[in-house]
């Protein structure tokens, strides 16, 4: 990896719902030198269009979920692996949301990261910069959207004091109000 490429987080699956790591189904079977991927990932950015993943599955489905995942580098070259469709959601411009499916897909041993069962530790390491970059555009939206409602109220304001006027001089003309 060169830094030059796209990539993506593997995280949330169809059943996850708002707990992607209790709902998370996806599997890592470890045989001999590599572990065998199977499962499914929803809305993850991005992800039709990246060369790796950093792709979580279950590796322990005998202890509790968050003890039992593991982190994994997968290159999105490797067999198995199908993009099954593109969302355009709301939200970053210029970036699809993906549903992947992983289908007995073989990655090498090295390509675990962190320890086997670990993955939470790397998760939650990654998920804290992944928030800082994700909220950085929120203060500028907020203060286009407070300008913008401070040019909309300007010009009602305009509107209404233009109304006010063509109301009173209506009323002047018609001898009904006095001028002063």
């Amino acid at each position: 990896m060169t830094g030059e490429e796209l990539d993506a987080i593997g995280i949330t699956e169809p059943t996850g719902g708002s707990d992607a790591i209790g709902g998370m189904q996806a599997r890592a079977v470890k045989k001999g030198s590599y572990y065998v991927i199977n499962g499914e990932k929803r809305f993850i950015t991005n992800g039709s269009r990246a060369k790796y993943i950093l792709l979580y599955a279950v590796t322990n489905p005998e202890v509790k979920r968050h003890q039992g995942i593991s982190a994994f580098i997968f290159p999105t070259d490797t067999e198995g692996f199908k993009v099954v469709k593109d969302y355009e959601l709301l939200g970053r411009l210029g970036s699809v949301n993906s549903r992947l499916v992983f289908k007995d897909c073989k990655v090498p041993e090295e390509n675990l990261l962190g320890e086997e069962n670990g993955g939470l530790k790397v998760l939650m390491e990654g998920l804290d910069s992944e928030r800082t970059f994700t909220s950085s555009p929120v203060p500028r939206h907020r203060s286009v959207s407070l300008r913008n409602s401070h040019q909309v109220r300007r010009r009602k304001s305009a509107i209404q004091e233009t109304h006010k006027g063509v109301r009173r001089g209506k009323l002047q003309d018609s001898g009904h109000v006095r001028q002063h």
